[in-house]
């Protein structure tokens, strides 16, 4: 009987695709998780103030490298979020909005240089992403809301300015003029096109070096959150209440064929909030947390179809036929590997 157990549970962990291996006791609280390499991930923990940045081997569970926090070359803010892509050898570019900086790291981690922004440009930025090797995507608080820039000399410049979108000629982004928002970003890039959703919107964004080539925010058809007229008369902004707008991504990954958005798309009953009130940080990381993947043709942004993942995910990495997800619910962070094609 013991041995048929075993092999039935061996069976069925095989049939839904999980992959053997962890990372262990080395995080406490993971804020962004990143596929670098072949099973190594870049982890943001936001709890350690000493190594913000790790680097793991996830096979291994072994701890690779880190980066510190601090002001100095390479090191990062411990708290602030932060946002990564990636050139085409498989260097990282890291937005570190707590440092206003934007570095390039080595696929093995180690510091290589900042990018600088020149004159009126990097006062302004909120995200800063890669659409290729060549271009960089920012977000600012400004009527162009996104501008691609040429990268030259290891820098971007007022004149290095490719295009931009006016937040008013696009009524998708038009609730961008709430400031809030630009930090709600996520991005992924691959082969020249970089992919954008948002923490309070099912809408997706296809870039590249001439401009936007898709907006789509099919099947659950979730806007941006509008700004109301006191907060527009007063410019106090904030983030939408809890119940009052749904809620929307929580991650993207691009592929050679599909984009994959990890998708929320509910809105937290009163209920849910009145049942949470003596531990609302509860409710906060439950909601942060789904089982939806929604998966789009990545070069025209056609919505394609959804899998319902195996565990609850509060991140979503695609790299080839693979899935890592981190799962932050349980007294110890987990991140578990997935076979895509088997789920």
């Amino acid at each position: 009987m013991g041995i048929y157990i075993k092999t039935f549970i061996l069976s069925f962990l095989i049939s839904i695709g999980e992959i053997s291996g962890q990372i262990g006791d080395m995080i406490y609280n993971p804020y962004n998780l990143w596929v670098v390499g072949e099973d190594k991930l870049l982890v943001n923990d936001i709890a350690d103030k000493e190594q913000t940045l790790k680097l793991f081997n996830f096979s291994s569970g072994a701890l690779e490298q880190a980066v510190r926090s601090g002001r100095g070359p390479g090191e990062v803010s411990s708290m602030a979020y932060k946002r990564s892509t990636r050139y085409s050898n498989g260097d990282i570019l890291l937005w570190d909005s707590g440092g206003k900086r934007i570095m390039r790291y080595s696929e093995d981690l180690e510091y290589r240089t900042d990018l600088a922004a020149e004159g009126s440009v990097l006062g302004k930025i909120f995200q800063a992403a890669l659409i290729n090797d060549s271009t960089l995507l920012t977000v600012d608080f400004s009527e162009e809301v996104l501008k691609a820039w040429r990268i030259q000399d290891n820098k971007i410049s007022d004149n290095s300015l490719l295009w931009s979108a006016d937040r008013n000629e696009y009524k998708e982004l038009s609730p961008l003029a709430n400031f809030t928002l630009l930090q709600t970003l996520f991005f992924s890039n691959y082969e020249g096109g970089l992919y954008i959703t948002f923490e309070y919107s099912s809408m997706v964004i296809g870039v590249n070096e001439d401009g936007i080539v898709f907006i789509n925010d099919e099947p659950d058809n979730i806007p941006l959150p509008p700004n109301d007229e006191e907060s527009e008369k007063s410019g106090r902004y904030s983030l939408p209440t809890m119940g009052k707008h749904p809620e929307g991504a929580r991650d993207i990954s691009a592929t050679d064929k599909f984009v994959y958005v990890l998708l929320n798309g509910e809105t937290i009953s009163k209920m849910q909030q009145i049942r949470y009130m003596a531990n609302f940080d509860a409710l906060i990381e439950k909601t942060n947390h789904t089982k939806r993947l929604m998966i789009y043709d990545r070069l025209t942004g056609e919505f394609l179809r959804e899998i319902e993942l195996p565990l609850l995910a509060r991140q979503a990495k695609v790299q080839n036929d693979y899935i890592f997800l981190l799962n932050t619910l349980d007294d110890r962070p987990m991140i578990k590997k997935y076979k895509l094609s088997d789920l």
